[in-house]
């Protein structure tokens, strides 16, 4: 059991653009150095599209750079 306190102020989340793709939501919190990603996106947001961002470039714009590591991955779903 860790005995580490987390600063509930620090919580942010972001909510990942997938363009015009149903059922792709993403979304990224972070609360201090921890992060987990709730879902990825489709195959298809590995590129941008339409005047959107990758999702590689969008994560790597909030977590400063790409690579970038998340500490924890929640799939709601399979892909179809």
């Amino acid at each position: 059991m860790s005995n580490t306190v987390y600063d509930p102020n620090s919580l942010q989340i972001h909510f990942l653009d997938m363009g015009n793709e149903k059922y792709g939501d993403s979304v990224l919190c972070q609360m201090g150095a921890r992060t987990i990603l709730i879902d990825g996106g489709h195959l298809s947001d590995l590129k941008g599209s339409g005047g959107t961002d990758s999702i590689p470039k969008q994560l790597g714009d909030l977590l400063g750079g790409t690579p970038c590591r998340v500490n924890l991955l929640v799939v709601t779903h399979c892909p179809r």
